[in-house]
């Protein structure tokens, strides 16, 4: 639940296309025109697949404005500051900003944050797990998050020493 890398299905594509590769050289021996047919038949279904099994560009999430919540955590040592892409907060995938400061208003950078969306009215969260981002100066940008049903969702985050819970409410 900590960062996380999104897989992609290029390494699986090109296992196969490894596969059918030896495959056509074991049918054809690797010698005359089949082969060569065998072997640009498979390239062009590796392209095809490998093309088809990429991520779509992902946009850039804004956070302008005053921050949705700022509340302490537990522990009273540090506050983090809530801003949600898009704001108004709507339902669905949703990416949110958290900024972080100790009670003096340094920014707290170098945090393992476990970020997990729950909706505590029927006591579950989501089966996505957010992507944590550090940005630098404080702040943490956390993608991915599915906020699939309208309602009250608690934002559980662990910075590993301290816990806070801001809640979101969904229309």
């Amino acid at each position: 639940m900590v960062a996380r890398c999104v897989p992609t299905r290029s390494c699986a594509a090109l296992q196969m296309v490894q596969r059918a590769l030896h495959e056509n050289a074991r049918i054809s021996n690797g010698t005359g025109r089949e082969w060569f047919c065998c072997t640009m038949r498979t390239l062009f279904l590796a392209a095809a697949i490998i093309a088809c099994s990429a991520e779509s560009p992902r946009t850039t999430a804004t956070f302008a404005g005053p921050p949705l919540v700022t509340l302490p955590t537990e522990s009273g040592k540090a506050v983090v500051a809530v801003r949600t892409s898009p704001s108004p907060l709507a339902r669905g995938t949703t990416s949110i900003e958290l900024t972080f400061e100790d009670t003096t208003g340094k920014p707290l950078d170098d945090m393992t944050l476990t970020v997990v969306p729950w909706m505590a009215a029927h006591a579950h969260g989501t089966s996505v797990v957010p992507v944590v981002t550090p940005q630098g100066g404080g702040r943490y940008v956390v993608t991915e998050v599915q906020l699939f049903m309208p309602g009250s969702w608690q934002l559980r985050i662990d910075t590993g020493t301290d816990r806070v819970a801001p809640i979101l409410d969904v229309p």
